[in-house]
């Protein structure tokens, strides 16, 4: 709705234009230049209002036109828009044009109205130059010892100077904008606050510094200056290139309040200037404004602004603030004798119409609005988690399409407070953004239908990836070089280009950190500042790149120390060149860090950052704008750090360069992507006001509102006037014009409960408020169930059966007629899932047998050791990837650093005690060098070489705990003579009942013993008998005159038994024959089951097929516990069976052809046939009767 005035104005004068009345003390009277005023709720009305006042031509036709907007997303709608109206062929004709419009933004306009001799950018006092200075002051007080800036001259732990100096520049500047009379009282020597209240003691520092910049920067402020030219102006000294007409469109605050208000006042006596503010309520508007002072000082204290009172709505009341305060200082302008058109119009058909209605009449909600089952005006949906959050947001728009034929990709907008942060998970889920077309390939993502859309207004970090390989140098520059944030820094885009690294060297470097051990520092002098001696270079990467490059010129001999008792890595073909890479990489980042660790004036900073990135990071052809745009940045930077003519000469520190690059990339926009086509998605700011008809606010949570506490050194939070501004109150009235601007849908998105603990998680403030109008608006009776036909809570997976479930889904709500998900990957996954008791077999039926007549060995150990993993890897010849053996690292730690840039991953850190598995290795790797000869000193030589052990004692101490086990063993094998690992070999050829042949070789280990012996560290458990069983049988098959025998050592059992278990497995048979007979008759067996297991995964399982066997403990053996792992973990398991329960694998019902013998499911039955059969070949006669 639009304000009017009652006037008598020409017709010329645009309709609904609110005038200033004439002023008594020489202002213009009607008829001559001045500033008129225009309110209304709809930009789009606010655009045909300008399109009037546009069409009137400037006297001087090559003149342009000077149009003042808010955000560089408004500049680009209302240039589409007036191009739709202006010049056009008709009434109802957008074929018109819209040339010579120079779109400016307040500050811009301030500067050429009141300082046209000066380039903004080149301003001394512009915020970006003004930093430098002050830092430069700061400096001089320092080493003048300046004792009234005393506490500046203190930082705090893990402050940077130029991270204070900026900070003290910005509220200077806000000063210059908000209070530039205080300023000009400082400049003439009266310490006082805005009021002209003295200042206390504790802030006497700032009018100190104050002048002390302003004597450095030797040129009047814009405070000494700003009455001086508003004076002239009001004289008629207006800039030349100032046009006869100036415009402001869509401004809801005014910038700066009163100060910015007395510069379109005096421009209005030289000039026309057309003020179209965007009010979010006519009603309000007409109730502020009447209720308004027209005192003519501007000095409006907040805390006397009564305008509150006089509002209904409750979302006027908490988010309207700024826009109620620029009301007040418009008064003057809009006034009192305000004909109100009517606010009601037709009755809101829709609950998002009827919230609207009520807040552009400032009614508060009534209670008595009673939707429609199929309204879906207004939905809100909670979810788990932002990825989920963003996969809701794919399925609502998909929907609102599918349900809508005129409503276009085009008609969407999402406004996310967080941009940067969601802006990742917006193209793992629905692809990369449109290209230059407008268009998404709709092969470059399976699954849900592909949504054209574009990311309008990400960082500049964000959006060139060589300014982000920067920001992340530079964070790495400052870090401990973990093993995880080298490794990110390769993965870089830019730096692949530049050392030629492909993803299958990227792996290869993976698996040498973990070959290497790699944990964190680049060499044992890196590590000093970390308390580090640096005589300790295990787990660095030169010790890493030394072990490398050793590999490349020495024999591949695991054992074997090369010069400077280094273990050589093994490298070999192509990997060469991949070392030499990398060699070089990390050469070039040493010699980067010994370099920023000094300090250096900024100049010098940034030709060594420029020198840097074209070292580091290159790009392909088609990107190398992003160089010119990287110089830029860097020059942009230095051009700032002048102070006069000269360069700062302030040395700073690598941390200041961090702050002042991080900031830069953070905080500056890149290039905006507005009105190209598809849906778009923006932070709040950009797009705010414009209508859509469809409006998707995605992350609405408390962390996007997280603004930060207020400076305390603000000087102008002790008494706030009218139009200062407010980082929380402008957050606020961003979401009541996005709430206003959806014209036919409100989608709301927040996270509902916990995605790692699954706890409830209350609405942010400003949700829960506008949660609250929304109920109040429902009739009381229709509340509950209307609510719950406006709220969708979403399960936590996007593979949940709800998703996909038809009308009524508890998930989805009662107005959705079909599924709410369109993922047909998500809907096969919750198909799989959905009867867990029935689920599809691996295979619906055995594979044909192959299994050739001649049967080796080896095979039938592979077998026997894991069946379903030998017949995905052997049969079917799938692999699996390796699980990492290094873990990732501290996982909670802040994403971001004070600069702004992502921190680099702190990795490992280094080796001081060893876990479980690694213990382990180290009992193997141990007793494998003491059967070969070696002692415990050369053991921990070579461990030592291969950094697996702790820094000194803590080495000794691992070591020892070991050794005890490893005698025992060694004393054992030396009973046996079978220390020394065996070097001949029984060849065993065996021809069974059928044909089938059994050929290989069994390690002949022993001296004084016949048979194998196996040593194991391991405690002793079942699984380990049957290799060496498979080999006694062989053994005794192949020659039952020989008494044969398989030896099995291992680690005790119990933590408190000493020296190691011995088990012995013979048949207690006397008669060669029959000792024959019963090796044939299992090695029979195990061919059956070898030939069954070829043609499908039998559910034979290393742990629990021994316990389902002996009847103890058979859940344990599955499931897995903190302390244990069970079979259910085994990957190949899970491939073959899935993620199967205990319940479920114990209940898989037999086949036809399966063996036959005791147990009720297959589980169970090859359990019992198995092990039964191993049992039955080991035991007495008397045993086998019973």
């Amino acid at each position: 709705m639009q304000e009017k005035t009652a006037t008598d104005e020409a017709p010329s004068q645009p309709s609904g234009a609110q005038e200033r009345r004439p002023d008594p003390q020489g202002m213009p009277s009607p008829g001559e230049h001045m500033l008129r005023v225009t309110s209304d709720g709809d930009l789009q009305e606010l655009s045909a209002r300008l399109a009037q006042v546009l069409s009137e031509p400037l006297a001087d036709p090559m003149a342009p036109e000077w149009i003042v907007v808010t955000t560089a997303g408004v500049q680009r709608w209302l240039g589409l828009d007036l191009a739709r109206r202006l010049g056009n062929s008709g009434t109802d004709r957008t074929d018109g044009v819209a040339a010579n419009l120079d779109m400016l933004f307040p500050g811009t306009l301030a500067q050429r109205v009141l300082y046209p001799d000066t380039d903004g950018a080149d301003d001394p006092w512009h915020l970006d130059r003004m930093a430098w200075v002050v830092l430069d002051v700061l400096e001089s007080g320092v080493r003048a010892a300046d004792q009234r800036l005393g506490p500046l001259n203190r930082l705090a732990p893990g402050a940077t100077r130029w991270g204070r100096a900026r900070r003290l520049a910005d509220l200077f500047d806000r000063y210059l904008l908000q209070r530039p009379s205080m300023l000009a009282s400082w400049e003439a020597g009266h310490d006082v606050d805005g009021t002209g209240t003295p200042l206390s003691d504790r802030a006497a520092w700032q009018p100190h510094l104050w002048r002390l910049v302003h004597a450095r920067i030797g040129v009047p402020s814009p405070a000494e200056r700003h009455a001086e030219r508003l004076a002239v102006i009001r004289a008629g000294n207006c800039p030349v290139d100032v046009p006869e007409r100036v415009s402001l469109f869509g401004l809801s605050t005014l910038p700066g309040g009163g100060p910015f208000l007395e510069l379109l006042e005096a421009l209005g006596t030289q000039r026309d200037v057309h003020l179209l503010a965007h009010q979010p309520s006519p009603a309000m508007t007409r109730a502020v404004v009447a209720s308004a002072s027209t005192s003519r000082n501007r000095a409006v204290h907040r805390i006397d602004d009564r305008s509150v009172e006089v509002v209904n709505h409750p979302l006027l009341v908490s988010w309207a603030r700024p826009a109620r305060e620029s009301l007040v200082l418009l008064a003057d302008h809009l006034t009192a004798s305000v004909e109100a058109e009517s606010d009601a119009g037709d009755e809101p058909a829709t609950l998002l119409a009827m919230v609207q209605h009520d807040l552009q009449t400032d009614t508060a909600p009534a209670g008595d609005f009673l939707p429609a089952v199929t309204d879906r005006s207004i939905q809100i949906h909670t979810c788990h988690g932002n990825t989920r959050q963003v996969e809701v947001l794919r399925d609502q728009i998909l929907h609102l399409l599918a349900d809508d034929p005129t409503l276009t990709e085009d008609d969407v907008v999402v406004f996310c407070p967080g941009l940067d942060e969601f802006a990742p998970l917006i193209e793992s889920v629905l692809g990369p953004p449109a290209g230059p077309g407008g268009h998404t390939d709709e092969a470059t993502m399976p699954g849900a239908p592909n949504l054209s859309y574009r990311l309008t207004d990400r960082s500049l970090r964000a959006t060139y990836p060589l300014l982000g390989a920067l920001g992340a140098l530079m964070e790495l520059l400052d870090s401990r070089f973990s093993d995880a944030a080298v490794l990110d820094f390769v993965n870089l885009d830019p730096v692949r280009e530049r050392f030629g690294l492909n993803d299958e060297d990227l792996a290869t470097l993976a698996d040498w950190v973990d070959t290497a051990n790699t944990r964190w520092g680049l060499d044992g002098a890196h590590r000093v500042r970390w308390g580090i001696p640096a005589s300790y270079e295990a787990g660095s990467w030169r010790s890493a790149i030394d072990r490398l490059l050793m590999g490349i010129t020495v024999s591949d001999d695991p054992d074997a120390l090369a010069v400077g008792q280094l273990l050589p890595i093994g490298v070999e073909g192509t990997d060469t060149a991949v070392a030499g890479r990398l060699a070089d990489l990390l050469a070039r980042l040493a010699d980067l860090t010994d370099a920023v660790q000094g300090t250096r004036p900024a100049h010098a900073w940034f030709r060594l950052l420029q020198d840097a990135a074209a070292t580091l990071f290159a790009v392909d052809p088609d990107s190398a704008w992003q160089q010119t745009r990287l110089a830029n940045v860097l020059e942009d930077l230095a051009d700032h750090a002048v102070i006069g003519s000269e360069a700062c000469g302030v040395d700073l520190a690598l941390a200041d360069i961090r702050h002042l690059l991080g900031s830069y990339l953070q905080g500056t926009a890149g290039r905006a992507d507005f009105f190209r086509g598809g849906v778009t998605i923006s932070s709040l700011t950009p797009l705010r006001g414009i209508p859509y008809r469809v409006v998707c606010l995605l992350g609405m949570d408390e962390s996007a509102f997280a603004l930060g506490s207020p400076n305390g050194d603000d000087l102008t939070t002790a008494d706030p006037r009218l139009g200062d501004r407010d980082r929380r109150s402008d957050a606020r009235q961003a979401v009541l014009e996005t709430v206003l601007a959806a014209r036919e849908h409100l989608v709301l998105i927040r996270n509902g409960r916990s995605v790692v603990t699954n706890q409830p998680i209350p609405a942010a403030v400003v949700m829960a408020e506008l949660l609250d109008v929304i109920t109040d608006t429902i009739d009381l009776a229709a509340r509950p169930s209307a609510l719950t036909q406006l709220t969708i809570t979403h399960p936590r997976q996007s593979f949940d059966e709800r998703n996909f479930q038809i009308v009524g889904s508890p998930s989805v709500g009662p107005g959705l007629d079909g599924p709410w998900s369109f993922d047909p990957l998500a809907r096969a996954g919750a198909v799989s899932r959905l009867s867990p008791g029935e689920a599809r077999p691996f295979l619906a039926t055995p594979l044909a047998d192959t299994t050739p007549a001649v049967i080796t060995l080896a095979d039938l150990r592979a077998f026997l050791a894991n069946p379903p993993r030998w017949f995905l890897r052997s049969i079917l010849e799938v692999s699996l990837p390796d699980n990492p053996s290094r873990d990732t690292g501290k996982l909670v730690a802040p994403t971001t650093g004070a600069s702004g840039i992502p921190r680099s991953a702190e990795g490992r850190d280094l080796v001081l005690t060893l876990e479980t598995l690694e213990a382990w290795g180290l009992r193997d790797r141990f007793l494998a060098h003491r059967r070969s000869g070696g002692d415990a000193t050369s053991f921990l030589r070579r461990e030592r070489s291969a950094e697996l052990l702790p820094p000194g004692r803590l080495a000794e101490a691992e070591l020892s705990e070991a050794e005890g086990l490893i005698d025992a063993l060694i004393g054992a094998l030396d009973e046996l003579g079978a220390r020394e690992p065996s070097t001949e070999y029984r060849p065993i050829d065996i021809t069974l009942f059928g044909g089938t042949r059994i050929v290989g070789t069994v390690s002949d280990d022993a001296r004084n013993h016949l048979g194998p012996v196996v040593a194991s560290v391991s405690k002793a458990s079942d699984k380990q008998r049957l290799g060496p069983w498979l080999d006694l049988m062989a053994l005794t098959a192949h020659d039952p005159d020989s008494h044969w025998t398989a030896v099995l050592l291992n680690r005790p059992g119990s933590k408190t038994a000493k020296g190691c278990q011995k088990r012995v497995l013979e048949i207690p048979l006397v008669d060669p024959d029959r000792r024959r007979e019963r090796a044939v008759a299992a090695l029979t067996l195990v061919v059956d089951l070898f030939r069954r297991g070829s043609c499908e995964p039998l559910p034979i399982f290393p742990k629990l097929s021994p316990a389902l066997f002996k009847g103890t403990s058979a859940p344990g053996a599955w499931n897995s516990n903190t302390y244990s792992f069970g079979d259910s973990a085994d990957e190949w398991i899970q491939v073959a069976f899935g993620h199967a329960t205990f319940e479920r694998i114990t209940s898989l019902p037999l086949k036809l052809n399966d063996p036959d013998g005791p147990g009720s499911d297959r589980a169970r039955r090859y359990a019992h046939h198995l092990w039964g059969a191993m049992a039955s070949s080991l035991a007495n006669d008397d045993e086998t009767t019973k």
